[in-house]
């Protein structure tokens, strides 16, 4: 009980850490958008809930270091001595197995290990007369505060269950085919039951196996607007899994209810949760300002009636409705835009952080090993290659880098490597991952702004060979992207003239392209120009350079901000670790991947003074608490489904990574070294591949929506030049032979030379129209198509009463589609067996059974509606509204 009291001092260490990461990540990623802190404080609570990992006293770093070696050699003669003194004065159980002593602490964290265990390890006397010492018995209040609020969850959810089964159904069509009509618009996939209750003030989502939505008694009062926004926030909070995430947060606070960073975490990730259901409700029903209106009505109009204290973890309060109001009445809403890549990068800085933090565990009881002249022989010495960095600018605030063609050589890496090179971008530029020398990531400031505020990145490819980048930069810069001469510099533009947003991309060599908008890329052209170099801190950049991965952080650039920001807020995250960013000009880190990985971070002062304030306090966050093991396993033995999966799965990396941690100065530098040993790669494919799918699955979807984007700026554009849509069928010149729509639209989508080439006089399957079919428009062919395919995946509804008609050659015109264009489905993505240039779509009638549609993606399939907007819709969509959605005259009185 003694040993797990100081565990518990260490996590709370090792969580206030890492959540000073988080508040890193969370500054930079609100310069950007603040959209996208959504996704990175689900990540990082989901991180948090995940603690449990830190019951087990793996991963474990291993440090090094030149210094510590030499301090180590000098005491070789006594080591034994050491050794033996130490484990006699060891608890019970506290002895280390031999092999277990491979990697050690280096002699100058040794001795600081020694102190802080014999301040906290009790003696056998206190021991003899007392039971426990004073971290036992904290671990008992730790215990007995961790059991109150695992009763206090208990009795909200039962309260929340007893809540739902006194709740009735509602029996209301319109809000039953409201519901329907937005579950295909939002794409929920789930069965939603919608309840009422007496005892809720407001909306609330509870569950998210089988989520129900409760509305209070007073939602007959409602108008129709108000019942679609409040359903359709609702719904946006089933369709990112809310709940799922929030009770991770729960799980974290319940582990961590001492620590007031992750209630704070916790409070954000509700708030940042609300916000993007408020996001995404304002866009489906009529933009943000009406939606911010609705809402203050139903919030002036809302009792006040208290939840129950236990079911509050569950269920909303008038205080995030209200608080709500305000941050939307200060920010409009807005669904987030950012890059995916720059989402997916925040979440794998988080998920690498909370690596490194697990791995810094606690000195296993004051014992202290010096290493042997056998280990040290056996120490890896070699030094992987550097990157290049003649790119880097004088003035870079931000460097980031990987070396892919290192990664991809591992044997555990293929299944990972091969899936991310099956993807339509690989196939598209020709690039591979196995041959990427290095890819970096500059940033600089951006000019003329109030606060500091980063420029868009300045993106580096260099490959092992010469490689041809024509496929890159169709896919990056532009279709028509052309050279052109700006300021002196040759370069690929997609427009002319160019502006400073213009995406553009340098040649540096046969091997070495750069890229990004003209603004950020002149800078870094026009530094190598003048052979200004790299930053002041270049130097320093080359010493922790470890070959495979490489970061490197101005704090300097964002001091400024901070310390405003603290004097007009308080927060207590930033007060704890003060010294940190108030004392560090620069971090850099760097790391290699291999049998082992190595973990090199470097933070240098303006002084020595400083420099030891950032090692006193490192040394106050690190030596704490041997992580909560027993915990971990519970929650993986309780977990269910991918949850339990990707649980069981960490704990087995972390089992295989002996922690151990060093801390050191010389001058105005603070290092922290690290060799992590035997981490499993193959079980760290198996936790990314379930991720990156999803990944590629939602980004061909997207690409997907974007197809038929296009094939409707086509089609409209047509109607401006033409008075009508083209028909499904159209007639050529000679008035007699059938081409298709498809055909008829190339022209307004850059594809002019292709339409000029087709013969509109002579058959698709004709002598020189057949050659023509393997120059199939990526436009008109999912990505989810089988490569090489020269069929098409989108086709007009035709018949009658559709938007298209049936009549070869007579297109219509938006007065005949008098149920509205909004409301008007036109294209479909279906999988076929149809050639592109073949005029030839699928027929409707409402006397036949509906056509089979979708066939790329699972649960429904997109569509395009007359007015050009693209919606995804559910298989389980009632198929009298899709019948309604088709025709174009028939009357119905539909919401979609």
């Amino acid at each position: 009980m003694n040993n797990l009291g100081i565990a518990f001092i260490w996590l709370a260490m090792q969580v206030t850490l890492f959540c000073f990461v988080v508040l890193m990540v969370h500054l930079v990623a609100r310069q950007r958008n603040a959209g996208s802190a959504t996704p990175t404080f689900t990540g990082l609570l989901l991180i948090i809930g995940l603690t449990a990992t830190l019951l087990i006293p793996m991963p474990r770093w291993s440090w090094n270091t030149p210094s510590s070696e030499k301090a180590l050699a000098t005491s070789t003669t006594n080591s034994s001595q050491t050794v033996a003194t130490d484990t006699e004065a060891a608890p019970t159980g506290a002895t280390l197995p031999p092999q277990e002593m491979e990697s050690t602490f280096a002699a100058a964290f040794a001795g600081f290990a020694n102190t802080l265990g014999r301040e906290l390890a009790p003696t056998s006397d206190v021991q003899s007369k007392n039971g426990l010492s004073w971290t036992g018995w904290f671990a008992v209040v730790v215990l007995a505060m961790v059991a109150f609020g695992l009763l206090r969850l208990l009795v909200g959810w039962v309260s929340v269950r007893r809540c739902l089964t006194r709740s009735a159904v509602i029996n209301c069509q319109s809000l039953d085919e409201t519901l329907d009509v937005l579950r295909a618009e939002i794409n929920c996939r789930k069965p939603v039951t919608i309840l009422e209750s007496d005892e809720l003030a407001s909306a609330a989502t509870v569950g998210w196996r089988k989520p129900v939505i409760l509305l209070p008694s007073s939602w007959s009062d409602w108008t129709p607007e108000e019942q679609r926004m409040v359903l359709a926030h609702e719904l946006a909070h089933i369709v990112a899994d809310d709940a799922a995430a929030w009770m991770a947060a729960q799980i974290g606070l319940l582990l961590h209810f001492y620590h007031p960073l992750v209630h704070w975490l916790a409070a954000r990730l509700r708030l940042e949760q609300e916000l993007a259901a408020d996001a995404k409700a304002a866009e489906l029903t009529g933009g943000s300002q009406s939606y911010l209106v609705t809402l203050a009505e139903l919030a002036v109009r809302e009792p006040h009636r208290a939840v129950t204290w236990p079911a509050r973890a569950f269920l909303p309060t008038r205080g995030t409705l209200l608080r709500r109001i305000e941050m939307l009445r200060d920010k409009p809403t807005g669904t987030d835009r950012s890059p995916r890549w720059r989402r997916h990068f925040v979440i794998a800085v988080t998920v690498i952080a909370a690596i490194f933090v697990a791995g810094l565990q606690r000195p296993d009881s004051g014992v202290a090993v010096a290493q042997t002249p056998a280990a040290q022989a056996a120490a890896p010495a070699t030094e992987a290659a550097a990157f290049n960095l003649d790119s880097v600018p004088k003035s870079v605030v931000l460097l980031a880098g990987i070396r892919p063609f290192r990664v991809a050589a591992r044997e555990e890496m293929q299944p990972l490597v091969k899936l991310m090179e099956e993807s339509t971008v690989a196939e598209k530029t020709g690039i591979r991952i196995a041959d990427i020398d290095q890819f970096l990531i500059m940033a600089v400031p951006r000019a003329n702004v109030d606060r500091p505020q980063l420029a868009e990145p300045v993106l580096e490819l260099r490959m092992l060979k010469p490689t041809d980048f024509s496929g890159f930069m169709k896919q990056h810069i532009g279709v028509g992207s052309t050279n052109q001469s700006v300021d002196g510099f040759s370069v690929v533009a997609n427009n002319n003239p160019v502006t400073e947003h213009s995406r553009c991309a340098f040649m540096v060599d046969e091997r070495t392209v750069l890229f990004g908008p003209w603004h950020a890329l002149k800078g870094i052209l026009e530094s190598r120009r003048d052979a200004e170099g790299g930053p002041d801190w270049m130097e320093r950049l080359q010493t922790v350079d470890k070959g495979d991965a490489l970061f490197a952080f101005d704090v300097i650039f964002l001091r400024g901000e901070m310390e405003q920001q603290f004097r007009q807020r308080p927060n207590p995250m930033l007060g704890m670790v003060a010294p940190l960013w108030q004392n560090t000009n620069q971090v850099i880190a760097g790391a290699g991947i291999g049998d082992e990985m190595s973990l090199s971070v470097h933070g240098w002062g303006d002084d020595e003074a400083a420099a030891e304030k950032i090692q006193t306090t490192l040394q106050a966050l690190i030596p704490v608490a041997n992580g909560m093991l027993m915990g971990a396993k519970a929650s993986a033995q309780n977990a269910e489904g991918p949850e339990k999966k990707a649980m069981t799965e960490s704990i087995a990396i972390a089992e295989n990574v002996m922690p151990s941690v060093k801390v050191t100065r010389d001058g105005n530098k603070v290092t922290v070294d690290a060799t992590g040993e035997g981490i499993k790669l193959a079980t760290m494919t198996g936790l990314l591949l379930p991720a990156i799918q999803a990944s590629r699955e939602a980004a061909l979807r997207t690409q997907g929506q974007n197809n038929i984007k296009q094939i409707f700026l086509g089609l409209h554009s047509y109607y401006d030049v033409n008075g009508s849509f083209p028909p499904a069928v159209l007639l050529g010149p000679d008035g007699k032979t059938k081409y298709s729509w498809r055909v008829a639209i190339l022209p307004y989508i850059d594809q002019a030379n292709l339409y000029n080439a087709y013969d509109r006089n002579e058959p698709w399957d004709g002598p020189n129209n057949r050659k023509l079919l393997d120059q199939i428009p990526e436009t008109l062919r999912s990505p989810k198509a089988p490569k090489g395919s020269l069929n098409t995946s989108y086709f007009a509804l035709v018949g009658e009463h559709t938007a298209f008609g049936n009549a070869p050659g007579k297109g219509r015109s938006m007065l005949d589609i008098t149920d509205g264009t909004s409301i008007t489905i036109m294209v479909v993505e279906t999988k076929r067996e149809t050639p592109w240039t073949k005029p030839e779509d699928i027929p409707y009638s409402a006397d036949d059974p509906l056509p089979k549609f979708g066939g790329y993606h699972e649960g429904g399939f997109q569509v395009g509606i007359a007015d050009g907007r693209v919606r995804f819709v559910s298989e389980n969509i009632d198929m009298t509204l899709l019948r309604s959605l088709i025709t174009c005259d028939g009357g119905e009185v539909v919401n979609f």
